[in-house]
């Protein structure tokens, strides 16, 4: 019998997390709009770029649980999820104290 293995696809959605929600590139969008006065643009992006790290990994946890026999759980989508979570507050925190000078 062959021992299950990580998901791949849990790889693919903390690459996403790096990449578009740690690195500035979330947080110039968010703070350029802001700055133009565009908040509903600010929150449209903060909703899709977090929707496009979680869905890999929703989507990841939703086949590791349906085939445990195929897939085992992996500590990096706890990881994922923490970095999901601290970017919520953080834009949280830039969309209500954020000032338009």
């Amino acid at each position: 019998m062959n021992e299950p293995k990580y998901h791949p696809v849990t790889f693919v959605a903390f690459l996403l997390a790096i990449f578009i929600l740690v690195w500035p590139v979330q947080a110039d969008m968010v703070v350029s709009s802001l700055r133009a006065g565009r908040i509903v643009e600010a929150i449209l992006t903060v909703a899709v770029t977090i929707a496009a790290v979680a869905a890999p990994l929703i989507f990841a946890q939703w086949t590791t649980r349906r085939h445990p026999e195929k897939w085992k759980s992996r500590l990096l989508t706890k990881l994922t999820w923490v970095i999901i979570l601290l970017n919520v507050a953080m834009n949280v925190g830039i969309l209500v104290n954020f000032r338009v000078k």
